[in-house]
């Protein structure tokens, strides 16, 4: 059983039907995008122009939104590491690039949670140990996050700053609190990340998980 009461079948089973949905609806053929997917690749879209990940709702930053942000990166504040590595790049320029995963050349939402993770807060991700990701490959999507041992799965109620909001093939963000996210939810070339609301952040069932150790 993962987290509360859901099965790990289930959710690998949710994650595979979301992947299915997920190349169909960036027009990938099922062969060479699950060929991608066991590789640890990011399938490469064919029309060659990322179309943003599929999400719900943008929530416009506001003056409270900003504080929150502000009050994330002191460390007298006591809040994840996670989470504060992650606000450190609200409004630094960077930018969303499908498959993008470093803030120089732009990031994907599952490319900024990999480098702010592992990169920034020196924890190991899913095929990388901890510090070891740099960025210059894409590294784990969302589906696979969204069963990866390293970490357990929550109840929504639970989620707190530096837990990760995982729809699985699709979106990918950070809890800065119970109700907020820093994301890159898209399209490209838009700025990156960014705080949204977590509820209506993204398509399909929602995956939140904490990171163990």
């Amino acid at each position: 059983m993962a987290g509360r009461g859901i099965p790990t079948t289930a959710l690998i089973a949710a994650a595979a039907g979301s992947a299915f949905i997920y190349l169909g609806i960036k027009g990938i053929s099922l062969a060479s995008g699950l060929r991608s997917i066991l590789g640890g690749k990011v399938p490469a879209e064919p029309s060659g122009g990322p179309l943003g990940n599929v999400v719900g709702l943008w929530a416009p930053i506001t003056a409270t939104d900003r504080a929150v942000a502000g009050a994330m990166t002191g460390a007298s504040a006591g809040a994840s590491g996670v989470a504060a590595a992650a606000v450190r790049y609200q409004g630094s320029g960077s930018k969303y690039k499908w498959a993008g995963a470093s803030p120089s050349k732009g990031w994907d939402c599952s490319g900024f949670v990999n480098y702010v993770v592992s990169h920034d807060a020196g924890k190991p991700i899913p095929g990388y140990k901890g510090g070891a990701f740099t960025g210059k490959s894409h590294g784990p999507t969302t589906h696979v996050w969204a069963v990866w041992t390293g970490a357990t799965t929550i109840s929504r109620s639970a989620v707190q700053a530096g837990d990760l909001l995982v729809w699985p093939a699709f979106h990918m963000g950070i809890a800065v609190s119970n109700t907020q996210m820093i994301n890159c939810p898209g399209p490209n070339g838009t700025p990156a990340p960014i705080l949204s609301n977590i509820d209506g952040g993204g398509t399909g069932v929602l995956v939140c998980r904490r990171l163990k150790g």
